[in-house]
């Protein structure tokens, strides 16, 4: 009841935060990789590309390979609509593009 009403309402608040604080992050890696665009340009790219996996959570109730060759698939689309979004917005190459958005994980993934 209540509960779950308060819990959602906290993970909406914290989705949308997080979508701001990865887009800056993001954003400061566009510049770094000389990306002329805005933060609104990056915030932009971010939002479009969480298209795919928000239509993939429509499909969770899929058994559990198939389920999963969907979220593989959307992550993909995902990643292409974002390097897509930061190279026309930031006017840069898809490979700085590419380069400057994995980035970020790459670096989290070595310092765990």
């Amino acid at each position: 009841g209540t509960a779950a009403l308060v819990v959602g309402i906290f993970l909406l608040v914290f989705l949308i935060t997080m979508s701001f604080v990865s887009s800056a992050v993001l954003h400061i890696f566009a510049k770094i990789f000389r990306g002329a665009g805005g933060y609104t340009a990056t915030y932009k790219a971010f939002a479009y590309s969480q298209g795919p996996i928000l239509l993939t959570s429509v499909f969770l109730f899929l058994p559990f390979f198939a389920g999963i060759a969907l979220v593989a698939v959307a992550a993909i689309m995902q990643l292409y609509i974002f390097v897509t979004g930061m190279s026309h917005l930031h006017d840069i190459s898809r490979k700085r593009a590419l380069v400057a958005v994995l980035t970020p994980g790459i670096i989290s993934l070595v310092i765990l």
